[in-house]
């Protein structure tokens, strides 16, 4: 059975997580002496609700292999195969913590950590997409094949509400 996992820099629609069978490996925010796990115990709304409270934007660190070691133990069974699309390497040190659980776990799971280079709805999509084509019975190489492609073809736009936050994180 295909396994996809992505991280919490990945943004959906409002369920596709179910829809798509995609499970999210949650990053560690730090408010102060606090450190919360994105979804788990800290939702988005309570996440900026602290922003505001506070007037500052708190540090965020990536997954340890050790918690992706956990994570695909609990989302996975022995055999399957988990395909683990992350945000960039080139913002983020998630890859390599989940690059390094994948060696730890070789043995127990078929892992392929897959490099975005991109965050945010660019992973949704790629989630999403790997997730149609192995609902259509495609293996999982050529799978990655279409990452390989979207991701060399990907182009960001970025739109903001307003610079609050912005001119919080400097």
């Amino acid at each position: 059975m295909l396994r996809i996992v992505t991280d919490g820099a990945a943004d959906m629609p409002q369920g596709w997580e179910q829809e798509y069978d995609i499970q999210v490996v949650p990053i560690n925010i730090h408010f102060g002496e606090q450190t919360y796990l994105q979804g788990v115990d800290l939702s988005n709304e309570d996440f900026y609700r602290l922003v505001d409270e506070s007037g500052k934007v708190p540090k965020t660190s990536q997954p340890t292999p050790f918690q992706f070691k956990e994570f695909y133990q609990r989302v996975a069974r022995a055999g399957d195969t988990i395909l683990s699309i992350h945000v960039t390497s080139k913002l983020s040190g998630t890859f390599d913590s989940a690059v390094a659980a994948a060696r730890e776990l070789a043995q127990q799971f078929h892992l392929v950590p897959f490099d975005s280079g991109a965050g945010s709805a660019a992973i949704g999509m790629m989630c999403r997409e790997a997730r149609l084509l192995d609902r259509a019975g495609v293996g999982v190489h050529k799978i990655i094949e279409r990452l390989e492609a979207i991701r060399k073809n990907i182009q960001i736009v970025l739109t903001l509400e307003n610079l609050d936050y912005a001119r919080m994180s400097g």
